[in-house]
């Protein structure tokens, strides 16, 4: 038996509540962390020099917005194998040209930071690890006082499964 819907025949009550069910479901798919991934333009792969291949001073790094599930983030040295996996939690863009997020590792947020993107490009200007340590600042990294990486993004996929 069907509830009655006023102004809906009867026959449109099964039609109605799919429609209904489809929409929560898309809507859930994506988290909002996701959407501001999306909206940003952060999937893909980037790297400092897409023409050249993979290395220490050339990573890749694949941010991956599932249809279901968390935004996966993970950097290659090699193109072989991730030197880090970690999944993105609290996105949300400041400005036009800034997003933040936090990172999540094993279930606990390693470290909270903010990208930049310049043009086409995009660098990491706060990273600020769990425990309060900072890794950059004002695009600088705290250690070596140099500027973060600007990465630009790459149109091949890295071949990692």
């Amino acid at each position: 038996m069907y509830a009655k819907f006023p102004g809906a025949p009867l026959s449109s009550i099964p039609a109605l509540l799919l429609l209904c069910l489809a929409l929560t479901t898309n809507a859930h798919a994506e988290d909002a962390s996701a959407r501001a991934f999306r909206r940003f333009g952060l999937e893909g792969v980037w790297s400092p020099d897409c023409r050249l291949p993979p290395s220490e001073d050339n990573p890749r790094v694949v941010w991956r917005l599932p249809d279901n599930g968390p935004v996966f983030h993970g950097v290659t040295f090699d193109g072989t194998t991730w030197a880090l996996i970690d999944t993105v939690a609290d996105a949300v863009i400041l400005q036009e040209n800034l997003i933040r997020y936090s990172a999540v590792r094993n279930g606990e947020v390693v470290l909270t930071a903010t990208i930049e993107r310049v043009g086409e490009r995009i660098r990491t200007t706060t990273s600020i690890g769990a425990n309060g340590e900072i890794y950059y600042a004002d695009g600088r990294e705290a250690i070596t006082g140099k500027l973060s990486m600007s990465d630009q993004r790459c149109d091949v996929p890295v071949p990692i499964s």
